[in-house]
């Protein structure tokens, strides 16, 4: 497809910090993309990497709870392919303005329905928080649903415009459920501002800057929630060292698997980790 976000689009991505693209994605790639999902939680992968990448892993034994895969592109040639879309990268380096845009990693989240919300429901969270060690404060998320996602089945929420509020850097708090105060007082400093659900179609694709925060509720529909979260960086984001306070540095699963530089510092150019999804043509 051919579209391409217009520049109020990309205006508005820069106010809210969010963008929902018109159905943009081939429902024949998101079926095959499910399947293969479905089948890792199942052991059957096209691509072996290393086991150090399955660390934080849902596995089988876990039970029914929300389960969270990570670096699935990288193991599943269907989820490669959706990945690997020119209007996936190309929406994100625009909105990002950038020059180019890297995979940084991605993460498949199965939300079952109608379990306690501590099983299901995702804290208020920044992505930059995770990200620390990334010298970009522009990296950005394609957030894709593999059924139509609205409040039942515990859809994207976001925080209007919190992308421009003064940086913290200890909201990783994505398993924290109990956040909702500590949001109540930062709209409290910081607003006036809106709590919104996104309501994201089959095919859509939702885009959000790496500082907004963001969450989700509950799954209280009668069938499972699948999405897959494609993290994104642009061309100029680099490993940086990190440390809060006297604690060491911070030291995120990509570091241990990527290619080192010179220097001894992980190498987020790496493409064996990070592949080139998009760059601005000549």
């Amino acid at each position: 497809m051919n579209w391409l976000p217009t520049i109020s689009d990309i205006r508005f991505y820069q106010e809210t910090g969010w963008f929902v693209s018109p159905e943009i994605l081939p429902h024949h790639v998101l079926d095959a993309a499910e399947e293969g999902i479905h089948n890792y939680y199942n052991g059957q992968n096209d691509n072996e990497i290393s086991e150090l990448a399955r660390k934080f892993d849902w596995k089988s034994e876990h039970g029914n709870i929300l389960r969270l895969n990570n670096y699935i592109s990288l193991q599943v040639a269907s989820v490669q392919k959706l990945v690997n879309l020119p209007t996936i990268g190309r929406t994100a380096g625009l909105l990002a303005r950038t020059q180019a845009i890297r995979l940084y990693k991605d993460s498949s989240i199965l939300k079952p329905p109608s379990l306690d919300s501590v099983h299901t429901k995702v804290g208020w969270h920044t992505d930059r928080s995770y990200w620390n060690m990334c010298t970009s404060d522009h990296m950005l998320t394609a957030w894709i649903p593999f059924q139509d996602s609205n409040v039942d089945n515990g859809s994207l929420c976001v925080i209007d415009g919190s992308h421009r509020w003064p940086l913290r850097h200890d909201m990783r708090t994505f398993n924290d459920q109990e956040t909702e105060g500590l949001i109540e007082n930062f709209i409290g400093e910081y607003g006036p501002t809106k709590k919104r659900v996104l309501e994201v179609k089959r095919g859509q694709v939702s885009f959000h800057d790496c500082r907004l925060l963001h969450g989700s509720m509950e799954n209280i529909s009668d069938s499972d929630r699948l999405v897959l979260a494609i993290h994104l960086q642009p061309d100029d984001n680099r490993h940086r060292i990190f440390s809060e306070g006297s604690n060491a540095p911070l030291v995120h699963l990509n570091d241990l698997l990527c290619r080192k530089l010179p220097n001894g510092m992980p190498d987020y150019t790496d493409p064996e980790i990070f592949p080139e999804l998009w760059h601005q043509k000549k």
